[in-house]
């Protein structure tokens, strides 16, 4: 317990001095403000039930005037009692072609991965290493006029999205945490690259030494069925007379 709150302590004497790229969740998949922080279920009557699906959104903001080539994503749950994640998606788009002699398509990314779920959750990949059969142009500003995940309104960009189903009522944290291939900008290692998740007020992580350090990203609250709660309640009101005779014998 000792190391991590001195981990802590470290990363938000840092989080002061630091860029870095954001990666956030949201609710929404056409537009989300920097370091939304989803709360859903607060409200009663609007919290998912039993059996039902949630989808959240992935989005990013590459660090000032670079561009985010490779990263590794991962998404999980505190609690897997009530929610569990079932699959996530990466966007990929294509972004034109070279037009030269090697006349090679360009992608958002060379290579792209899902992987999950498991007992670490789900995780998303997208890499450029080689630039053979097509070329990755990452994100970053050469690529903000021709991304169509790019959402010019809050300058971030659609990583993919990340999907749960609900099994039993209670609440859970969302976690996202770098995942062991690291993440890092065009012409950077990961140990020179930082990322916050969630709130940009949350401590920088580095790309290289704090992979699998979870950040809690957002909230579900999730409660029974309806008609659990119908169930439940004629069982109370059938319990009465019972009790009733019970008390006067």
């Amino acid at each position: 317990m000792k190391r991590v709150l001195t981990v802590v302590a470290i990363l938000a004497v840092a989080a002061t001095t630091a860029q870095a790229t954001n990666i956030w969740l949201s609710e929404s998949g056409t537009s989300s403000p920097l370091g939304e922080m989803p709360n859903i279920g607060m409200d009663k009557t609007t919290a998912p039930h039993i059996g039902d699906h949630i989808w959240l959104w992935i989005w990013g903001r590459p660090d000032e005037g670079k561009t985010l080539a490779n990263y590794h994503v991962e998404a999980d749950v505190t609690d897997h009692v009530v929610l569990w994640p079932t699959d996530a998606e990466i966007q990929n788009p294509f972004l034109g072609n070279t037009g030269d002699p090697l006349n090679k398509d360009i992608f958002r990314h060379e290579f792209t991965a899902v992987n999950g779920p498991d007992a670490s959750g789900v995780d998303i990949r997208g890499f450029s290493v080689s630039d053979d059969q097509v070329i990755g142009a990452g994100l970053g500003p050469n690529t903000q006029g021709v991304d169509p995940g790019y959402d010019p309104a809050n300058d971030a960009w659609l990583l993919g999205s990340v999907h749960f189903v609900v099994h039993r009522p209670g609440h859970a944290h969302v976690v996202l945490a770098i995942g062991d291939r690291g993440i890092n900008n065009d012409g950077e290692s990961s140990e020179e690259t930082s990322v916050v998740f969630g709130s940009p007020n949350n401590p920088p992580l580095n790309g290289e030494f704090d992979r699998g350090v979870p950040v809690e990203v957002a909230w579900i609250w999730t409660v029974p069925e309806p008609s659990a709660l119908v169930l439940l309640g004629i069982g109370v009101v059938g319990l009465v007379p019972f009790l009733r005779r019970r008390k006067s014998s």
